[in-house]
């Protein structure tokens, strides 16, 4: 091999040609790591999203626009679902995904439509990733601006349908549902629509229609976002912004007398000027890639249909339409049937779903479910209802391709109770009790059909424990004629069936209304006897449930509270699932050396649900509709914790 050495040889000059070439061939494959962002100090931002705001660990960079949160932040899943999305990390894999399909992994720095300023990378024990990853994982807009990091819904698409031939509609699609500010300006005349908190996946993108000429969209303000849509409205022509009662979608409608064409010039009319904040042009191939594809969308009926919940003038039902074989894009659900059962409604899908609930007293009552990522082969069905208090049941796909939602509206005469019920993997049932519910009940919440995977709890023992009880009744809510100990006791009887069903040995302090010692014992042998019970039972865990009291009506909130340090990993566990589920302000994990706490030989927490001295908790507190929601949120978390420190491998002991 001598002859590589004589730089002077043929096949050394060969050898050298060869070498720069293949270098000159990587420099145009490898990513360039020369601008690398390196890692800064630790400290906090306030995350916002939808009007909400949360207080995260971050790591800065030597790039102001590149931010490091950690994989695993709570209130990452909590922004998610204000997008209605959702974020699922995995200790095992050291990865977070999507609902959408995309998964983000350690030392992973390519995703589908983008490449990451940094690889996610270990720090403190932790996870950490570029903020900018959520963009894809949620669909949405990230933006990083003076200390805060915005996510923020998307424009998903703006369209004119024809509406006859002296009218058309301008769709405009959001991926969330938000709220519009509409002005009327003059010298052009123009309308101006403004879509609060609704940031725009590329700077540019017009849509014409031959009676108005150019609409423009544009960014009026950045972080927190303004999108501005301008319709000009030339003469002879009427432009109505008729309220919608489906916020993922608004519409203009547009209309002129028939047969009649405004004076244009050349075809088209001018544009009217928008104010707005110029966005710089990202080079092809760098930075931030579009969210969503929105561009020129041709004249005619290119888009699927959406259907407005609040349009239903007549009542009556469209014709069913045969499920259509789905070729492109992800397999979706189906919803197959929807029919009375008595005085349950009875659902059936083609797989498990999940649902979003919420209550609706603003105008005319309504009770309304979404299923997202859930297509409605049928589009569109009404199911009359003779049952008190309820006029009628409307299906629609609410949504369509590529983020579907089935949207089922209940139309109340009255505000009354409408109970969610899972039968089995693929079945739920919508049960009307018939009892009135108050301006207090919980608005809204979130369930499966699915029933959960017992397995990690399988032959794992877990102590709950009913605040006070018999000579005891805790804090009062005269106002609402409960006491905490009537209150505790039902919550942990609710708790215990669903765990039992779910694989774990429930132990009990008690089960009826009464002291677990002796009527009138002191407060020390009432608690030693609840923590006794719990170590001589060999539990895993030991869960106590109480309501809170104070002097102020205005207190309310959940807490958590643990003591030793094996408790902090199960507060830690139920804390996003409960404050869910409550629906109250999230008072924190707090350490307190209570009794039970300190005397528990396993993980233990105290969880102060809600207040009963404050007039909405209390009021809450009374409802067995509220109560139910809080023993699903704790048995969530301790799911959650199972599927952590009970490997299957281990289960039964």
């Amino acid at each position: 091999m001598t002859w590589l050495y004589n730089h002077k040889s043929p096949a050394c000059r060969a050898w050298l040609s060869l070498t720069a070439l293949l270098a000159f061939v990587c420099t145009l494959t490898t990513p360039a790591f020369a601008d690398t962002p390196t890692v800064g100090k630790k400290t906090s931002m306030q995350l916002h999203c939808m009007g909400q705001k949360w207080k995260i660990p971050v790591y800065t960079t030597s790039d102001d626009e590149v931010v490091l949160v950690r994989a695993d932040e709570k209130d990452l899943r909590a922004a998610a679902r204000q997008l209605g999305r959702e974020l699922t990390w995995s200790s095992a894999k050291s990865s977070l995904a999507g609902d959408a399909g995309t998964v983000l992994a350690l030392g992973q720095i390519l995703l589908k439509d983008r490449t990451l300023p940094l690889a996610p990378l270990t720090m403190d024990g932790a996870v950490y990733m570029p903020v900018s990853a959520l963009e894809e994982l949620l669909q949405c807009q990230v933006t990083v601006k003076n200390g805060n990091i915005y996510v923020e819904p998307t424009l998903k698409g703006l369209a004119f349908e024809e509406d006859g031939d002296n009218g058309a509609k301008l769709v405009i699609a959001t991926t969330v549902p938000v709220r519009k500010k509409v002005t009327k300006l003059s010298n052009p005349p123009r309308t101006v629509i403004d879509l609060i908190g609704v940031s725009i996946p590329k700077k540019d993108f017009d849509v014409v229609h031959p009676m108005l000429g150019e609409v423009r969209v544009a960014l009026n303000q950045s972080a927190p976002s303004v999108t501005r849509i301008v319709v000009p409205s030339p003469s002879g022509i009427k432009i109505a912004t008729p309220k919608s009662f489906d916020l993922f979608e608004h519409q203009v409608a547009v209309s002129w007398k028939k047969g009649q064409r405004p004076a244009v010039a050349d075809g088209r009319p001018t544009p009217a000027p928008v104010e707005t904040v110029q966005i710089p042009k990202t080079p092809e191939g760098q930075g931030r890639a579009p969210v969503v594809e929105i561009g020129k969308t041709p004249r005619g009926p290119t888009r699927p249909p959406v259907v407005e919940v609040g349009e239903n003038p007549d009542g009556r039902q469209q014709s069913p339409t045969p499920p259509s074989q789905q070729t492109n894009g992800p397999k979706r659900p189906l919803l197959l049937e929807a029919s009375w059962k008595g005085r349950q409604l009875k659902l059936v899908f083609s797989e498990p779903v999940t649902y979003r609930w919420s209550r609706l007293n603003a105008g005319q009552h309504r009770f309304i479910l979404d299923f997202p990522g859930v297509i409605f082969p049928d589009k569109r069905q009404t199911l009359p209802s003779s049952i008190s208090g309820l006029e009628a049941v409307r299906i629609v796909q609410n949504m369509p391709e590529p983020t579907p939602i089935v949207r089922l509206v209940c139309d109340l005469q009255t505000p009354i109770a409408v109970t969610t019920i899972p039968d089995n993997d693929k079945e739920l049932y919508l049960e009307f009790p018939g009892r009135a519910v108050s301006p207090g009940e919980l608005a809204k919440g979130v369930g499966q059909t699915q029933k959960p995977e017992p397995g990690s709890a399988l032959g794992r023992t877990i102590c709950l424990d009913a605040g006070h009880g018999g000579s005891d009744p805790g804090a009062i809510s005269r106002a609402h004629g409960v006491s905490e100990k009537q209150v505790t006791l039902d919550i942990t009887l609710r708790l215990a069936a669903m765990l039992k069903a779910e694989g774990w040995n429930v132990v009990m302090t008690r089960t009826v209304d009464r002291d677990v010692t002796y009527a009138g014992s002191p407060d020390k042998d009432e608690l030693a006897a609840r923590s006794t019970m719990a170590n001589e039972h060999g539990a895993d865990l030991f869960v106590s449930i109480h309501c809170n009291s104070a002097a102020s009506t205005s207190v309310g909130g959940t807490s958590i509270h643990w003591y030793k340090s094996g408790d902090y990993a199960l507060a830690k566990s139920l804390e996003s699932e409960l404050i869910v589920a409550t629906g109250r302000t999230h008072r924190g994990l707090i350490k307190d050396r209570f009794f039970v706490l300190a005397h528990t030989q396993m993980p233990a927490v105290l969880i102060e649900t809600a207040f009963l001295s404050n007039q909405q908790e209390g009021q809450l507190l009374a409802s067995p509709e509220y109560r139910e929601r809080i023993a699903r949120g704790i048995a969530a978390g301790l799911r959650s914790y199972a599927a952590h420190k009970f490997p299957l491998s281990s289960a039964g002991k």
